[in-house]
């Protein structure tokens, strides 16, 4: 039996006594040969290669280990770990999915995919997935920890307080769960209780993981804030931004294979310069969708990230003739295909409508499997950075009705700066004040490029006339979607505690309306200064006093 191969022997032997560097060269050695087709060279090479931070050769070298075992939950495990580090989380979730399904009882694969979950925004699955992993092994620090920090998304305190202190109990030095109990306090009012808590944790000896700094410095920041310490406030959230910059730098370095969010709207800027596309010929009725279209409606919500998208899709979803889809990506195959290149553009140009067919039935078919039937639904999707595709969905959806969001961009561009983001090619551009003011800066300009020559049916409306005039707001926007008004929408509030909420807003809207974020940028005007001129002709344009 291969297994009785000295060579395996040795190799097992030294990577049991954590000698990686030379378990490495061992099993590459075993790989090069050939001669032996079993996994343990792979896997001992993948976790070697994920300790020293070789992330994609870990990734390349624990495939090559499921390729001959496709059952080994822990090799299975470790490879959705890595993914997901890599920011691969469709493929992270489908090996941690098989995972469970071979061993629901692993508590280590529960909690990999909820992690993975949690960093794809899916809150409550996530919690679930944390719920199992504590289950199967009840001192799972990590599990109770991490279920704290999403309970705090979810604006549950109680559960937050309870899931952090049974991880304190386990690990008296979990950081998380110290954050989580910071982030109660905030949310039960005690930000000076909040401060003390992260400074102490800041201070601790044993010392924190760049991530988890950055994390407790942000959250110090907010605690600063809810105590109108503007400076300091604005402070801490500069070194929590500065500190994950660093860290995440080399996924969006040239080269790198990501298309930074700045980078995307320069090409598309160029790319529908006056005289740059031809005229798109006149659409077809659309094909390929099961039956027609699946739902009563179509429409959706776009607008710049923290501009108050969450709160309206949660509003009108809740009501009882509308569904809404809350930040779920659904057409990253369309975009990568026919926005990733000129090629692509003009493949979306020239319309071919068998290809407009295939990407619109896979959409519908995405839609249905989350949702089910829409039948008699006005079906609405939400997702902020669909505003720079724009000219995609008017494609590959003609029918459909927009509804764009706006807000202060003063206190749109200060949100997205202070609020921690799953990093990915557009949150990246938020870690920098000058970045985040540019990237909303270019983003509107294709918007209102886009909103003016599209041939597609869109409404504008404020943010802040939602909160000030909800009823003839919520009232104009139903007629626009050819629904009559329901007084359900004034419920949002209490539905939204039963509805997946993907976003960091999710526990600003649990407390329903309220006017406290109007003008927040005017306690940070100094530190908002070299960034306010770039601004300005979008608050004149959308009718913001200049102060």
């Amino acid at each position: 039996m291969a297994d009785l191969d000295p060579r395996l022997t040795e190799l097992r032997a030294v990577a049991q006594a954590g000698d990686l560097a030379r378990a490495a060269r061992l099993a590459e050695a075993l790989i090069a040969d050939g001669s032996l087709r079993e996994p343990l060279p792979f896997r001992v090479l993948g976790a070697a290669r994920e300790a020293q931070g070789r992330l994609a050769e870990a990734a390349q070298a624990l495939l090559g280990a499921l390729r001959l075992d496709d059952r080994h939950v822990p090799t299975l495990t470790a490879y959705g770990q890595v993914r997901a580090r890599l920011g691969q989380l469709d493929e992270a979730q489908a090996a941690l999915q098989r995972a469970v399904a071979l061993d629901g009882h692993d508590a280590g694969a529960q909690f990999a995919l909820g992690w993975t979950l949690e960093n794809r925004g899916e809150v409550d699955a996530a919690l679930v997935a944390y719920g199992h992993a504590a289950a199967r092994e009840p001192r799972h620090a990590s599990a109770h920890a991490h279920a704290a920090a999403l309970s705090v998304r979810r604006a549950r305190w109680a559960a937050a307080r309870s899931h952090a202190e049974a991880a304190l109990a386990i690990d008296g030095g979990s950081a998380v769960a110290q954050i989580a109990l910071a982030q109660a306090d905030l949310g039960e009012q005690q930000p000076a209780r909040a401060e003390a808590r992260l400074r102490a944790l800041l201070a601790a000896p044993w010392g924190l993981s760049a991530q988890t700094a950055a994390v407790a410095r942000s959250a110090l920041g907010d605690s600063l804030h809810a105590q109108a310490q503007s400076a300091p406030a604005f402070a801490a959230w500069q070194d929590a931004n500065m500190a994950l910059r660093q860290l995440h730098a080399a996924r969006f370095a040239p080269g790198a294979g990501s298309e930074r969010g700045l980078a995307l709207a320069a090409r598309l800027t160029a790319a529908y310069a006056p005289g740059q596309r031809r005229p798109w010929p006149a659409q077809p009725a659309p094909t390929g969708m099961p039956a027609g279209l699946p739902a009563a409606g179509h429409a959706f919500i776009v607008g710049f990230p923290r501009s108050g998208t969450t709160l309206l899709g949660q509003v009108l979803g809740s009501h009882p003739s509308i569904t809404t889809l809350d930040e779920v990506e659904l057409l990253s195959a369309a975009a990568g295909d026919l926005l990733g290149s000129e090629a692509g553009l003009a493949a979306l140009d020239a319309g071919d409508p068998a290809l407009l067919a295939r990407y619109r039935a896979d959409y519908w078919r995405a839609v249905e499997a989350r949702l089910g039937a829409l039948a008699g639904q006005v079906f609405i999707d939400k997702l902020p950075t669909y505003l720079l595709g724009l000219p995609l969905l008017a494609r590959l959806f003609p029918q459909a009705r927009f509804i764009v969001v706006r807000r202060d961009p003063r206190d749109v561009v200060l949100s997205c700066f202070r609020h921690l983001f799953v990093i990915n090619p557009s949150t990246w551009e938020f870690l920098d004040l000058f970045d985040a003011a540019r990237f909303f800066d270019a983003t509107q300009r294709l918007a209102e490029h886009w909103l003016a020559t599209l041939p597609i049916s869109a409404q504008i409306v404020r943010h802040e006339d939602l909160v000030d005039d909800f009823d003839g707001t919520t009232r104009h926007l139903c007629a626009f979607l050819g629904l009559d008004w329901d007084a359900a929408t004034r419920d949002f509030a209490a539905a939204s505690a039963t509805r997946p909420v993907r976003t960091v807003s999710s526990g600003q809207v649990s407390r329903g309306l309220y006017r406290d974020g109007a003008g927040q940028w005017r306690a940070y005007r100094e530190q908002l200064a070299p960034v306010l001129p770039l601004l300005a002709p979008w608050v004149a344009a959308w009718g913001y006093p200049p102060d």
